[in-house]
């Protein structure tokens, strides 16, 4: 089993912005593993026109917005993840995910973490390690300790035709990257 960061990429595809700049003064864009009940679609625009069109962007941490031919081919695991919000960019229908799957996975113990000089409190992850047994059916996640900016995937632990790496490598997508940060053989 292998655990990755999913993280778009920001230098190759383009990213997207809402055209009203004083959403980020709410918790309107703010995905920390909890349901947008009230939710009507953001009006966005693409920041970088120069860079490549992939099919997933950049918008926001903790949330992964894609376009209809994601929604089309992994409608099944995407909402199997969590919630599926409405985009608007500039007309087109995009879908960002709010993934809601968070299991107490992160092995505290075992964990590396960076500490504050002046406060001793934990700052960051550096090393991840992970219980194996403690995974829900989605193969995206968060995890409490870094919900409300990571979304995290796991391989090799389902068919892989039930895991989000694969389907989105076998499907041709682009868009995303995926660092290894966890892998159960060392």
């Amino acid at each position: 089993m292998k655990v990755f960061y999913v993280r778009e990429d920001v230098n190759i595809f383009q990213s997207i912005a809402p055209v009203d700049q004083e959403i980020w003064s709410t918790d309107r864009l703010t995905f920390d593993v909890a349901k947008k009940p009230d939710w009507s679609p953001v009006v966005c625009y693409v920041q970088n026109p120069k860079l490549v069109r992939g099919n997933f962007f950049y918008l926001c941490p903790g949330l992964l917005v894609f376009d209809h031919s994601v929604y089309e081919q992994m409608d099944d695991l995407l909402e199997m993840a969590g919630q599926i919000l409405p985009i608007d960019l500039e007309g087109e229908t995009l879908y960002g995910l709010n993934v809601l799957e968070c299991p107490n996975a992160l092995d505290q113990d075992r964990s590396e973490w960076k500490y504050s000089s002046h406060s001793g409190k934990r700052l960051r992850l550096k090393d991840y390690v992970f219980h194996p047994d403690r995974f829900f059916e989605s193969s995206l996640f968060k995890i409490p300790e870094t919900s409300r900016s990571e979304i995290l995937l796991f391989s090799d632990l389902k068919d892989q035709d039930d895991e989000f790496k694969y389907r989105y490598e076998q499907s041709g997508f682009t868009g995303l990257t995926f660092e290894e940060i966890w892998d159960s053989v060392p």
